[in-house]
């Protein structure tokens, strides 16, 4: 959950940009991005991190990407709009985005 549901705050598709961070960040490298004793906790006070061993092989559009996403200032967060024209996806062709 992003930090302003927790929170109890009132809250929009900023979350839902939060949620995919959390996704990305688990289909990349196979681990949460919090996993504290209490993850709300962490979700909330603490600092997501990228371990090298895992993270050090992913470009860092798709490292700042992710961060973006999990900015937990819903205000700051990454639009849905401001995420398919981040440069991370220059990769991908207009072909591709039709799905």
């Amino acid at each position: 959950m992003a930090p302003e549901v927790i929170e109890g705050k009132p809250h929009g598709y900023a979350c839902d940009m939060w949620s995919l961070g959390v996704i990305m960040y688990v289909m990349l490298s196979g681990r949460y991005p919090f996993t504290g004793k209490n993850v709300e906790h962490d979700i909330i006070q603490e600092a997501h991190n990228f371990p090298k061993s895992i993270w050090d092989k992913f470009s860092p559009q798709c490292l700042y990407f992710i961060d973006r996403l999990l900015t937990k200032d819903p205000t700051k967060r990454l639009t849905a709009a401001e995420a398919f024209k981040h440069p991370w996806f220059d990769i991908l062709t207009d072909e591709q985005l039709k799905i």
